[in-house]
């Protein structure tokens, strides 16, 4: 997105630009299309002004957008705030995207728990419910 972009070389411009970009996300019509566009728009943001990206996080009501919008934050907020959004994100739904992230911005812990995970046989274990457990019953983990 073009808020992105330019954060790093006008960040007063990109933050209007982000302002007008949620404008029109909010009067989008179509709830999924604007879900998609919110979690985008989130997710510029943050390069500019965490705190309103976290704001427009918030209103997406499709978990699995919002989950995408507040790691994509995390991403770009870095720790400690990152460990906050990301917190939320797996508690909202499917663990990949906030995986990702914690890999990305925490590797040294997603090694250990990759370790805790394959040391105690738990992968298994999760490879087994996910396979037997139907996906509206899973909560959107491992989806």
């Amino acid at each position: 997105m073009v808020v992105a972009a330019l954060a790093g070389t006008d960040p007063g411009r990109a933050r209007a630009l982000a302002g007008t970009a949620e404008q029109v996300a909010c009067s989008i019509t179509d709830p999924q299309e604007q879900v998609h566009v919110l979690a985008e728009v989130a997710a510029a943001l943050a390069s500019t002004d965490a705190d309103r990206a976290e704001r427009v996080a918030r209103i997406i009501p499709d978990p699995r957008e919002q989950t995408w919008a507040l790691a994509a934050i995390a991403a770009r907020v870095g720790p400690p705030a990152a460990d906050r959004l990301l917190g939320e994100a797996f508690a909202l739904g499917s663990w990949v995207t906030p995986l990702c992230v914690l890999a990305w911005i925490r590797p040294h812990d997603m090694i250990r728990f990759a370790d805790l995970v394959l040391a105690d046989g738990l992968l298994e274990r999760l490879t087994s419910w996910t396979a037997s457990t139907p996906a509206h019953e899973r909560g959107g983990l491992f989806d």
